[in-house]
């Protein structure tokens, strides 16, 4: 199959299954998309382990009929094809799609989890009176004032821009830069046990073929001694 319908297939798939969910469950979503932010994460360093996570995808998190698993299951088959590099890719950028359509203020109780397993109450409480400043705010459109700030500051000297669109930059990176860093280090302690329960599910599933294969040999060997 080629990449260009590998990868209309598997968007197809994704809509299908976005759709299909009620308004509201925006949080539901992103959840259940963990596994896709995963592999896009880790495929450039390990397609193994990022077909590892998208399996875990499709078999666990996404409501699909048996049918298109086990066809999802076969584009997987090669962890070093495209079938593996276009799933990463779309399901990564799912997860980011349903995240930006979130505000601040969901996404602090996306991550309230993460708060409770690494900080004292107390020590959390000065990050969730941060989270409270731009709890309406919509993260998608903070991202882009954000992409666009940085953007017209890295580009001084080499693209026109106006004193008022520089001095805006600023603006925007001393008002959004430490909800952005917090935002980020809060995402990688979300996804970082999820990355190394897909590690640990891979070197055991390896350590179980290893002792298959000599239980195998060994048994061969007792037989030709007899």
């Amino acid at each position: 199959m080629t990449k260009r319908k590998i990868y209309k297939y598997l968007s197809a798939e994704f809509y299908m299954v976005k759709d299909d969910k009620k308004k509201g469950s925006s949080l539901e979503e992103l959840a259940s998309l963990e596994y896709g932010a995963v592999a896009g994460r880790l495929i450039k360093q390990s397609p193994e382990l990022a077909k590892k996570a998208l399996e875990s995808l499709v078999n666990s998190y996404l409501t699909l009929d048996d049918a298109t698993k086990e066809y999802l299951n076969h584009t997987f088959v090669n962890p070093k094809g495209e079938g593996v590099r276009e799933a990463a890719k779309i399901y990564s950028n799912a997860y980011g799609e349903a995240k930006f359509a979130l505000t601040i203020g969901d996404l602090s109780q996306y991550y309230d989890d993460v708060l409770k397993g690494y900080l004292k109450p107390e020590e959390a409480e000065p990050i969730r009176n941060e989270f409270g400043k731009f709890a309406a705010e919509n993260f998608g459109k903070v991202m882009k004032k954000i992409r666009r700030a940085n953007f017209i500051l890295k580009g001084e000297g080499e693209y026109e821009f106006s004193e008022e669109e520089i001095n805006g930059a600023k603006s925007v990176m001393e008002k959004y830069s430490g909800i952005y860093t917090l935002l980020e280090k809060l995402e990688e302690a979300k996804l970082f046990p999820l990355m190394e329960k897909v590690q640990k599910n891979s070197i055991k599933s390896d350590l179980k073929e290893i002792s298959e294969n000599l239980k195998q040999e060994q048994t061969r060997t007792k037989g030709e001694k007899k």
